[in-house]
């Protein structure tokens, strides 16, 4: 049986601390099963030269879907560009100044987006 103790260190085990705003960047919750919400991990992109090197400007504080309209022609891509930086909050992270790694929109398409690069786990939500 999977104690909250297990689930605790499994989650730290497979996530980044950050020791500066106390949160866990990779890895979160996705599916509840019957005694607990079970542990994901992020489909991630490796860093990149080709990465975009952007400071905010603080039109952009706090609104990460034009963010994601200027760098990917979609808003609604906005997430892309949190979960490359680490962000979890981006309405208090997202501030004037801040250093952003952008991926291309290229890298993007070609590994998260193309079909070889997807697989489907089953779900283990209790189903009615």
């Amino acid at each position: 049986m999977t104690t909250t103790s297990d689930i605790s260190n499994k989650n730290i085990n497979n996530s980044a601390y950050n020791t500066k705003n106390g949160r866990y960047t990779l890895g979160g919750t996705t599916e509840v099963s019957s005694f607990a919400i079970e542990l994901w991990d992020a489909n991630t992109l490796p860093s990149d030269v080709s990465d975009i090197v952007y400071f905010v400007e603080k039109k952009y504080e706090g609104k990460p879907q034009l963010l994601g309209y200027v760098f990917y022609g979609d808003t609604g891509l906005w997430w892309i560009i949190c979960q490359y930086n680490g962000i979890i909050d981006p309405l208090e992270e997202i501030i004037e100044g801040k250093l952003l790694l952008i991926p291309t929109i290229e890298r993007v398409k070609a590994q998260l987006f193309s079909n070889s690069n997807r697989s489907v786990i089953p779900s283990t939500r209790n189903t009615i």
